[in-house]
């Protein structure tokens, strides 16, 4: 941090930017090890005085949270409760200063549960658990982009994925009143973000026999849950039941 603030002027604000994005605070805290880190206390105070040095040029300020020290996302590695305490502290520091906060703690975190299963320590974003990888470069380039408003962001979001294998029998007719049924749904039930659906039209010949399939976006498990039991979704599903050999259900939260 005390390098980093000798340095604004000369490797920043000489070339009057626009945007000024700080993600600081993986060594601040590495360090700690060597007992060489920042204490949370300079830490925060330098986070101050950088975003009040670079909004008094007119530059627009991104703060970033450090990400991670170990891809553990199950609170594990050695220093996640202070990567913790700090990423807290740049939450605050953005919402007193008027920076806008990217939370790659939070980010990272998130990504980690759904691509780390293993709970590995490395490897994911990272190439020893500090430094990142091509692929950890290309994640927060990403958020960095979205951060910026060059990329819109993309929130999590619920997918109710629901796939229909007919009964023998069954016309293209029936199958038009059951896709017209259900696509009606989103305009009947409010807690529904977006719907679409397709026919199976994979080569590998491994769908067995399911050849619809339904996507059903929410925003939250609450809606789902309102969802499965409202008036309409019965009555649709009683409608269809009598037309349908199996129907298979997966649910997922959409990750990036």
């Amino acid at each position: 941090m005390p390098d980093l603030e000798r340095r604004l002027d000369r490797d920043v604000l000489k070339h009057q930017p626009d945007v000024v994005v700080i993600y600081i605070g993986i060594n601040d805290v590495w360090h700690s090890l060597r007992n060489q880190g920042t204490d949370i206390g300079r830490y925060e105070s330098g986070l101050r005085s950088l975003i009040s040095r670079c909004q008094d040029t007119g530059a627009r300020v991104i703060l970033a949270t450090p990400s991670v020290i170990g891809e553990r996302h199950d609170a594990s590695n050695d220093l996640d409760r202070m990567l913790d305490d700090y990423s807290a502290v740049s939450r605050q520091v953005a919402a007193e200063s008027g920076a806008r906060l990217l939370d790659l703690r939070k980010a990272f975190i998130n990504h980690l549960q759904h691509y780390n299963v293993a709970n590995v320590e490395k490897g994911i974003l990272t190439t020893d658990g500090v430094h990142l990888s091509d692929e950890g470069n290309r994640f927060v380039a990403v958020r960095m982009l979205e951060a910026t408003g060059e990329l819109p962001t993309k929130g999590r979001l619920l997918r109710h994925h629901v796939y229909f294998r007919f009964r023998e029998g069954v016309t293209t007719g029936d199958v038009d009143k059951i896709n017209q049924a259900f696509h009606g749904l989103k305009h009947r039930i409010p807690t529904i973000i977006d719907f679409e659906c397709g026919i199976n039209n994979s080569p590998e010949g491994k769908n067995k026999g399911f050849s619809h399939a339904y996507i059903v976006t929410f925003a939250s498990e609450e809606d789902r849950d309102a969802y499965l039991p409202h008036p309409a979704h019965r009555e649709f599903v009683g409608q269809v039941s009598e037309k349908l050999e199996d129907v298979f259900v997966v649910d997922y939260w959409s990750v990036k």
